[in-house]
């Protein structure tokens, strides 16, 4: 009867029901899979299970009605001391998650059976590991997830702290939680799980917004954050960035400055799509000088996708990723309504009014203007369909050659000065009209000892 009402309560091919039986301590444990549409193979199911610490020891598949396909998978689990005494019912909705492809299948998940770790922490540590191996961090996912282990109290200490500055609902102190996982770190022993539970506290700490706490965390994680706050990290280091991760995608957008602009790329590197975002952030500062203070540049890598050979699956996927990325962007980005700043609901703010978002087309993402700005008028976001360049509604920048142009206007007033100064009986660059110069700008001798720094100098080049 029990099978027969867990199926019941499937709500589709994808769904899976697990049901987790007890038993004495020492004895093996019984698990039954529940699925709908055919039968679930064993490469499918025995990863995960050891992922979460069972040894599968053996297995026994049964149809129940020989007109359908509901299958209940019987599994006999040799268990350790810490998956017996965990809470059965969080274990099956964990399991249950990641044989739907809701929650990723790696060692993370230990930290539900082994720290007692809720599964939503866990994909928060996941989601933060993937930032921070994309930031440079030199540990593999094993190695991280056994210091996490073995520093429980510190690793609980980081999921009260981050709840503590970002959950609404949450009467905790930062300060408190700090305390605690400085305490903590006191007892480690090793170093290199100290570097890494270091680097977990510098990353929270270091997080502005996030969208963990709303609705849209189901569709994928967002954090935003002072860069400046993250030891370690490559030159240029952005002014702000957003990670945005989940079972699907994950991505990057990097911003130099408040106000920036640069395109979103459909990225193929997986382990290291920050590092290319960033060079091409980098590049987009100085393109950029003739039309907007400074540069920013995205991009996602989708984790799904089907065989290139079937084009129109493979493009349909990563289109919406691109839509994934886009929605968790804006998820925590401010509106502008009736002339006003307005927050995002649910997200707890820790600097600032931040309304300036614009993207643009790069590889990969050249015909998705028009998608972005749909998803802009759905959010009722303030740009509208001017927040994506290009598109039906825009200009193709890269056919019209528009950044191309700009700087070859400035070629050409800079020679027209030339041509005048050329034209004096005697000239030097002493007579160069300094008016036409950006101010704090000037034309400097190179046999010159030392120059004085404007303070716009002072401000580019970062010079206290």
């Amino acid at each position: 009867a029990e099978d027969i009402q867990r199926l019941a309560a499937l709500d589709g091919p994808g769904a899976r029901g697990v049901r987790l039986i007890s038993s004495a301590p020492g004895e093996d444990r019984q698990l039954k899979i529940y699925k709908l549409g055919g039968a679930l193979p064993l490469s499918d199911a025995v990863p995960v299970l050891e992922n979460f610490g069972f040894r599968v020891i053996g297995e026994l598949p049964t149809r129940l009605q020989e007109d359908s396909d509901p299958f209940v998978h019987d599994f006999v689990l040799e268990a350790n001391d810490a998956v017996a005494q965990a809470d059965a019912a969080t274990l099956e909705r964990a399991i249950a998650a990641v044989l739907e492809g809701a929650a990723e299948n790696d060692a993370f998940n230990r930290l539900i059976v082994e720290v007692g770790m809720s599964p939503q922490a866990v994909v928060l540590f996941r989601a933060w590991f993937r930032y921070l191996r994309q930031a440079g961090l030199p540990y593999g996912l094993t190695t991280v997830v056994d210091a996490l282990r073995r520093a429980p109290r510190v690793a609980t200490a980081l999921i009260a702290r981050f709840a503590a500055a970002h959950d609404p609902a949450d009467a905790g102190h930062p300060a408190d939680a700090d305390a605690t996982i400085e305490a903590g770190l006191d007892a480690v022993t090793a170093i290199d799980d100290d570097r890494i539970l270091r680097a977990y506290h510098s990353l929270v700490g270091a997080t502005l917004r996030t969208n963990a706490f709303t609705p849209a965390a189901a569709e994928a994680l967002a954090f935003k954050l002072d860069s400046h706050l993250i030891p370690g990290l490559p030159a240029p280091v952005p002014w702000r960035e957003i990670w945005v991760y989940s079972p699907r995608i994950e991505g990057i957008h990097l911003r130099a400055g408040p106000v920036a602009r640069g395109g979103l790329r459909w990225s193929d590197r997986r382990d290291d799509f920050r590092t290319e975002i960033l060079g091409l952030m980098k590049a987009q500062r100085v393109k950029n000088a003739v039309i907007v203070p400074t540069g920013a540049k995205g991009g996602f890598y989708a984790k799904q996708l089907p065989p290139a050979s079937n084009r129109d699956a493979w493009l349909a996927e990563g289109t919406e990723s691109y839509r994934v990325f886009i929605r968790t962007l804006l998820s925590i980005t401010d509106n502008i309504v009736e002339g006003k700043v307005v927050h995002p609901q649910g997200v707890v703010i820790h600097d600032g009014e931040d309304p300036y978002f614009v993207v643009a087309a790069d590889k990969g993402t050249a015909t998705f203007s028009d998608v972005a700005n749909a998803i802009a008028l759905e959010h009722g976001f303030w740009l509208g369909d001017a927040f994506a360049s290009g598109g039906s509604v825009g200009y193709d920048h890269k056919a019209m050659g528009i950044t191309a142009k700009g700087a070859w206007v400035s070629v050409q007033r800079h020679f027209a000065e030339r041509l005048r100064m050329f034209a004096l009986p005697r000239s030097s660059w002493a007579d160069y009209d300094e008016t036409l110069i950006s101010t704090g700008g000037g034309v400097f001798p190179r046999t010159a000892k030392v120059i004085a720094l404007t303070d716009e100098v002072r401000t580019a080049l970062d010079i206290v």
